[in-house]
């Protein structure tokens, strides 16, 4: 069996998958993806800020589609609180619908997607859902032919990107600098990226790629996620100045798609860009 409906050590019923031998938001798929994913993105006040321009999120890596339901729940519950949140425009990059069609099937064990399981069924069968304020689409195949530069061309720019793929022990390509350099080119000048991962070559690419990279908060065994914004302003908690010398130390600093000829060149531009905003003022 590919997948596994498991109770992690913090009583989550979450899924893990076998092959990968990696379970998927160990903390609880209901809790990860509204305080990792939904608060720390500022989800609420985007929705609500006075931009006339749709909010878009990235959903780098659907899933089981924990994180992006509770994004339309949060635009629902606005809505239905008297609110007038902006449309919402959801696009969710995955090279595998396996794991949501598991999901699906054990929907009594999920009840956090019992609010969205029209949606969800929708999405599956046909890779995209609209109603009046929300629209949400499937970019089935791999990341970096979605975003190709004539993909690009069409794809909307993010305010928010919920990058939740495979860790990346599992599924190094798309961690590397290549897949944030991609990420950033389609980001607002606003936008918040928010990750599970604290791993040093992470945040190392997300800088070289033109991020504000800051800490994020921790949930069960993990002490803390990653939060990175194209505005520093948007960071609660910044990478501190002594950052570098641990990145320097560090056995792995590097993504890896830097292969040794290119170390140089990538440690000039991660210590550039990173002295452009990390300084005590900014702490």
């Amino acid at each position: 069996m590919r997948y596994q409906v498991v109770t992690t050590a913090v009583g989550a019923v979450t899924i893990r998958h076998m092959d990968l031998e990696e379970t998927i938001h160990p903390s609880g798929p209901a809790l990860e993806s509204i305080e990792t994913y939904v608060k720390q993105s500022k989800l609420r006040d985007k929705l609500l800020s006075e931009d006339s321009k749709p909010l878009v999120i990235f959903d780098v890596g659907l899933g089981g589609a924990a994180n992006t339901s509770a994004a339309v729940d949060c635009w629902k519950d606005l809505r239905l609180q008297g609110g007038k949140p902006r449309n919402l425009e959801i696009y969710s990059f995955e090279n595998d619908l396996s794991v949501l069609g598991f999901t699906l099937e054990n929907i009594q064990k999920f009840h956090h997607l019992n609010s969205n399981l029209e949606i969800l069924e929708t999405l599956v069968n046909e890779k995209i859902y609209e109603m009046p304020g929300l629209r949400w689409e499937i970019l089935e195949g791999e990341f970096e032919d979605r975003m190709s530069s004539l993909a690009r061309k069409v794809l909307p720019h993010a305010e928010v990107i919920f990058h939740d793929p495979y860790s990346p022990l599992k599924n190094p390509n798309m961690w590397d600098l290549k897949t944030f350099n991609n990420l950033r080119d389609q980001s607002t000048d606003n936008c918040v990226l928010v990750t599970f991962s604290q791993a040093t070559r992470v945040r190392a690419a997300l800088i070289a790629a033109g991020f504000y990279v800051g800490h994020g908060t921790g949930l069960g065994m993990k002490r803390e996620s990653t939060v990175a914004s194209t505005a520093i302003g948007l960071l609660e908690v910044p990478l501190e100045t002594t950052w570098i010398n641990k990145w320097a130390n560090s056995d792995s600093a590097f993504p890896h798609d830097v292969d040794l000829k290119m170390r140089d060149e990538f440690e000039a531009k991660l210590r550039s860009q990173f002295m452009k905003w990390v300084r005590p003022g900014n702490l």
